[in-house]
């Protein structure tokens, strides 16, 4: 009796898998690959780095290990805690989609939060046409691709300094 039990509980598996939208599968996966360039990319930045460092892994109490190390490496502790939060709604192939994720993991972590303006008046995302080879500076024959940047705005780069500096002195 108990293997017919598993055998429906296996059908009901076989059945939920084959439900997955390819298409929902491969824009997570694309939204897994955009969140580990930008991870790697805010871990390169010392403030990002040391407010990281000062703030979420003092307050996630992660153990060490004996050589006074984590026993998970920091960066692998933000990527679990961002997989497990971030509910992005845009696609980050999408015109904005990797600004919105960058902004998103920007708020889930405590010393961007702000009551006062959104975090996205910190940043600005410009447009670019795209037909000129990287490589060799010529223009090329094929189509206009379009590509997305961000500008941090100087101002507010200045602030988060001043707010991480103000923290190491409390």
């Amino acid at each position: 009796m108990e293997s017919s039990k598993v055998d429906q509980e296996a059908g009901k598996v076989e059945e939920t898998y084959q439900k997955v939208d390819t298409e929902s599968e491969e824009a997570n996966v694309t939204r897994v690959l955009a969140l580990d360039m930008i991870l790697k990319s805010l871990l390169k930045i010392s403030v990002f780095l040391s407010d990281f460092m000062l703030e979420f892994c003092q307050e996630t109490h992660h153990s060490f290990t004996e050589d006074g190390e984590y026993a998970v490496p920091p960066s692998t502790q933000l990527r679990d805690f961002l997989l497990n939060n971030l509910n992005v709604t845009h696609h980050p192939l999408e015109a904005n989609g990797v600004f919105e994720l960058l902004v998103t993991v920007l708020e889930l972590l405590p010393l961007w939060r702000s009551v006062n303006e959104p975090l996205s008046s910190k940043f600005e995302v410009y447009e670019a046409a795209k037909k000129i080879c990287n490589r060799c500076k010529l223009v090329t024959e094929y189509p206009v691709e379009r590509s997305y940047g961000l500008i941090v705005v100087a101002s507010s780069l200045r602030e988060i300094k001043a707010i991480c500096i103000q923290g190491f002195h409390i």
